[in-house]
């Protein structure tokens, strides 16, 4: 019977970090697959009998293939790209985090590391990833007259309902994996830091104590948060897609969430914005006090 638990691939060159990561990892109930530079990792991950990898836990400095050789390849490779990168790093140097960053690692952790901060960015990672891979799911089994779509206008409250929309408008573009993961960023910012209210703070907070969820149907209950929605209009001309997700919060510093500060690379959130502008969206801008996003995919 095949195991029902995350796998993570770790990759690293020390016996050492790879028993007492290895160990760590398998007492949160992950299988873990274990390489030891990025040469054996890029043979495991292209091996189609590998099980599907939700993370991978880099080393930067290896032999053969470091880590920065192995996340340019996996960002050449459209079914390996979306995997979360958690990068290990002996030197927290900004200029070094930015640097990878760049290159596709999006979480990042510093050596040595204490164990409930190592599981937390671990958690993080891999919950990014079933999402999208329960999102990618629904894309697969829906029907394709998403492709007839031209003008549209939805609201949604809840983030399982925007998981939903988000699948269904990305059918209509030529990459919709791609589209699905950008608006399903947005849509979550939308409804938790926009409807609800919740600060970068918060949510690193609840995060940490694994209350996210609750606190999220707790305040979805509570006034004036219950009667706030999410209003997505979807355009379709000769210059692409259009987004445009207006939320009823006070709005928030989107500046400073555009590009992944190096200090932030660290946490255990706040790259989604980021990720959807670089990596999913041709253009993407934010209008009003904070609270409209306006995205476009090109053709």
């Amino acid at each position: 019977m095949l195991s029902s638990h995350p796998h993570i691939l770790l990759v690293d060159d020390e016996e050492l970090n790879q028993d007492v990561l290895g160990r760590t990892l398998q007492s949160a109930s992950y299988d873990v697959l274990v390489a030891g530079d990025g040469e054996e990792a890029w043979s495991i991950l292209t091996d189609p009998a590998t099980p599907p990898i939700q993370a991978i836990l880099l080393d930067r400095m290896m032999p053969r293939l470091d880590g920065m050789g192995l996340l340019a390849r996996l960002q050449q490779d459209h079914r390996l790209r979306r995997i979360p990168v958690i990068l290990q790093t002996a030197d927290g140097n900004p200029g070094l985090v930015a640097e990878s960053i760049r290159a596709g690692a999006f979480y990042h952790l510093t050596k040595p590391f204490q164990r409930d901060l190592f599981l937390t960015i671990v958690e993080a990672a891999v919950k990014e990833r079933l999402d999208v891979e329960e999102v990618q799911q629904r894309i697969d089994s829906a029907a394709r007259a998403a492709t007839l779509l031209h003008h549209a206008e939805f609201r949604f409250q809840r983030t399982e309902e925007g998981r939903a929309l988000a699948s269904l408008l990305s059918q209509a573009c030529p990459e919709p994996y791609d589209a699905v993961l950008g608006l399903w960023e947005l849509f979550l910012n939308a409804v938790e830091h926009g409807n609800l209210g919740f600060t970068y703070e918060d949510k690193g907070r609840l995060l940490k104590e694994r209350q996210l969820n609750q606190a999220i149907e707790a305040r979805l209950a509570e006034a004036p948060y219950r009667d706030r929605w999410v209003k997505v209009t979807y355009q379709r001309d000769a210059e692409g897609h259009l987004y445009t997700i207006e939320d009823e919060g006070s709005g928030f510093a989107w500046d400073r969430y555009l590009d992944l500060d190096p200090e932030r690379a660290f946490h255990s959130h706040g790259r989604g914005i980021a990720m959807a502008r670089h990596l999913c969206f041709s253009e993407l801008s934010y209008q009003g006090r904070g609270n409209i996003v306006v995205a476009r995919i090109k053709p």
